[in-house]
């Protein structure tokens, strides 16, 4: 057992030549070192979505990534570095009680906020009421679709449009005559509405937010508030299609929580990128704080 003042003497190297923390019970605490590109695959975070509690499935996978081995060797080395062998004694006759020391007093987390703060592609699938249709409530112009298609109260494409402040008569007359008053909104809609080339398409909002936000709205999911400068449009990913994804909003967006339906870019089949080629700026932090 290391002396009182051998102790101490370690606890004086520990304070000055480390970052380690100390706790209110005198141990401590530090951080296992990562590089900063280091990130966890799309496929882990989709894997970790898929767990009843996504934030515990997340701390769990962080924890088996590896040891605190190489955090030790070199804590052992700064204490030795610093040890007057004249003073103190011989380094070597007290290196496994010092090593004893420090693996019951020293410990060290993983990087948790490191990976929490990676910045990650997610779609907001909008489930007006249409997902019990397949998605395919949004069809009433495409090219398989009667001019006079009625359009559903179920479309999401017509909960949008009378989110934004316009009416089913409106959305009607734009995509029936091209008449859109001016509005940049519905002539947009109707230029998406006509270039889908499959069935299925639900309304989609493209953003990008750290994976601490996710992970925090799977746990307790709200509404989402979207700035106007969201990227959205109709987006098929079990065929991968889906329209120009150039639906221009006129003012933020609000989801209600009801209608969200968020994965990251690919968590439902066919990720966006894969579809058009499609540069990663294309998801915008329009996330509302």
């Amino acid at each position: 057992m290391l002396s009182d003042r051998l102790v101490g003497l370690i606890r004086t190297i520990i304070e000055k030549e480390t970052y380690l923390k100390k706790q209110e019970d005198g141990t401590y605490l530090g951080v296992i070192f990562v590089d900063y590109n280091d990130e966890l695959s799309p496929k882990t975070i989709e894997e970790i979505t898929k767990e009843k509690s996504p934030k515990d499935a997340f701390y769990d996978t962080v924890d088996s990534f590896g040891t605190d081995d190489y955090e030790f060797a070199e804590l052992l080395e700064t204490v030795r570095n610093h040890w007057d062998d004249e003073e103190e004694g011989c380094y070597s006759e007290h290196q496994d009680l010092i090593s004893e020391w420090l693996n019951e007093n020293v410990s060290f987390d993983f990087p948790y906020d490191h990976y929490l703060k990676q910045k990650i592609k997610v779609d907001i699938l909008v489930n007006a009421g249409d997902g019990n249709y397949d998605y395919t409530l949004n069809n009433f112009c495409s090219y398989n679709s009667g001019q006079n298609e009625i359009i559903d109260e179920k479309s999401s494409i017509l909960w949008l449009v009378r989110q934004q402040g316009y009416s089913k008569r409106q959305l009607n007359k734009a995509v029936r005559k091209g008449e859109y008053g001016g509005s940049r909104l519905l002539k947009s809609i109707h230029v998406e509405c006509e270039n889908i080339t499959t069935h299925m398409n639900a309304l989609a909002f493209f953003i990008k937010m750290t994976l601490g936000e996710f992970l925090e709205y799977l746990e307790d999911p709200r509404d989402i508030t979207l700035s106007e400068k969201t990227n959205c449009g109709l987006y098929d990913p079990w065929n991968g299609a889906g329209g120009p994804l150039e639906i221009e909003l006129e003012k933020p967006v609000v989801i209600p929580k009801k209608y969200v339906e968020m994965s990251i870019d690919g968590g439902r089949g066919y990720d966006v990128d894969s579809i058009y080629g499609i540069y990663d700026n294309f998801w915008r932090e329009t996330l509302a704080s």
